[in-house]
This record gives structure tokens, sequence and C-alpha cells, in this order.
């Protein structure tokens, strides 16, 4: 665990994660709304700006969504979360992904049932990659575009498997 100063304000201890969304459908647009703010109420991340190459390590949470009934009520959306900085190629590092189904009445309850995901990939890369989780916690990167990280998924076969209960 990285010790922090006293001086040190609380929301740079928040990991920082980054919200952005695709879908014209209304229910989709007020999920990713929702979910902004669960972010920015959260005592563990804290809500930064979408940008195309971060300066900054952050965990990216990207939505997809799409009216999935006639009356356009529901959405059915998709998720994922990946770890971003400009010395990541493409899109940064998958570390999770999920769909679900909202309706305009739960869509709170939709946006805050996402959290758990951000929280197990971070978590995940605590545990599995800590060089990159440290970058998330200091806000500068180890990796140089020189320099980037050996593997660029760190999600093996085995355990992206598990976690999405795929068969092999």
């Amino acid at each position: 665990m990285i010790q922090y100063a006293a001086h040190e304000p609380d929301v740079l201890r928040r990991i920082p994660v980054s919200v952005a969304h695709k879908g014209d459908d209304l229910a989709g647009k007020q999920l990713a709304f929702a979910l902004k703010e669960a972010v920015r109420g959260s005592r563990s991340f804290r809500f930064v700006n979408e940008e195309g190459a971060p300066a900054t390590p952050r965990i990216d949470v990207h939505l997809l969504s799409v009216a999935s009934d006639l009356d356009r009520v529901t959405t059915a959306i998709a998720y994922t979360s990946a770890y971003d900085h400009a010395s990541i190629p493409a899109s940064g590092i998958l570390l999770n992904a999920g769909v679900n189904v909202c309706g305009r009445d739960r869509i709170e309850s939709c946006a805050k049932g996402i959290l758990p995901g951000i929280d197990w990939a971070v978590e995940y890369l605590r545990k599995d990659w800590p060089d990159l989780w440290r970058t998330l916690i200091t806000g500068s990167a180890r990796y140089s575009e020189q320099q980037t990280p050996d593997a660029f998924c760190p999600v093996s076969d085995s355990t992206y498997s598990e976690v999405r209960n795929i068969p092999r």
C-alpha cells in the first residue's frame, strides 16, 4: 500500500476514471450521466474528462447503448473498463467487460451496478500489475513510448474465461 503525506488532498488518492458513451437512446444517455455522477460521488474514484490520449494514467469506461424495446424505455448497454495512458497503443489495456439491460425507472441502480466492475479492474491491476496500478495513484506513467509494458493485455486467456464464464 502506498503511503500518503498527511497534507496530500484525499481527492488525489482516488483512482482517475473517465466515462465515454456512444448511443442515441435516451435511457443510455441517462445511464452515462448517472455513471459519471456515481464516479464523482465515489470515495474510491474521481471523475476525469475524456480525452484522446490521456497525459496521466486512468481507467476509461466505455459505454455503448441501444434502445432494446419499441417504446425506447429500456436500453441494452455494453461497457468496458481499460487502463489507458498516452504511452499505451490503441485505446489502452482491456481489463473487463459486461452487458446489462436497464429501464428508465432504474437508471441510477444500473449505473451504480457498474462501479463494482470498475473496482474489480482496479483491484486486478493492484494484485497482478502493481506497477501499472501505482501509476494510477501517482499520476505518472512509468512507461515511455519507447518502453511500453511487455504485454498490452494483462488478462490471460484463462483469467478471461474464468471472469466472463466463457467456454474455452
